[in-house]
């Protein structure tokens, strides 16, 4: 049995595309208004089109590669929804979950107290985590996760 041969294609060649039967009313409509719109370079803009939604695809599935998906609670407040579509928070939460996955037996500490007072101790600084020295990561922790209160006396 022979293994069959695909074309590769390379930039000037055809591409004939044929309407699946199952395509919507809706969107056979927007082509012929697109198809009226654009007359003789409507092959052009659905090339255009095509192109443009194929590297978005690949823009995806390249940050796919080097991202996860956090299940957040429901009712953030718009303030703590907008936070979290800031880069920086984003890069702080990456920096987080990387140091989880890389040493996830070992505490995160997160005040210099805790680091003068090993110190003195046993120099068992081996086998603790680094203290997290950025302020902001400092901070976006304290704000968003350090919330330890185990007081059920309600």
């Amino acid at each position: 049995m022979s293994e069959k041969k695909y074309k590769v294609f390379q930039p000037k060649d055809k591409i004939q595309l044929r309407l699946p039967v199952d395509t919507s009313p809706d969107v056979i409509k927007y082509i012929n208004k697109l198809s009226r719109r654009y007359g003789r370079n409507f092959s052009g803009e659905m090339v255009r089109r095509l192109i443009s939604v194929l590297e978005t695809e690949l823009q995806i599935n390249k940050t796919k590669r080097n991202s996860i998906i956090v299940p957040l609670p429901e009712d953030l407040t718009y303030n703590e929804s907008k936070k979290l579509e800031s880069e920086e928070v984003r890069t702080l939460i990456g920096q987080l979950a990387l140091q989880l996955i890389r040493e996830p037996a070992k505490a995160v500490r997160l005040s210099s107290e805790e680091d003068e007072g090993s110190k003195t101790d046993d120099n068992k600084s081996s086998e603790t985590a680094p203290v997290i020295q950025n302020e902001k990561v400092l901070q976006f922790a304290q704000d968003n996760f350090l919330d330890f209160d185990d007081d059920d006396d309600d």
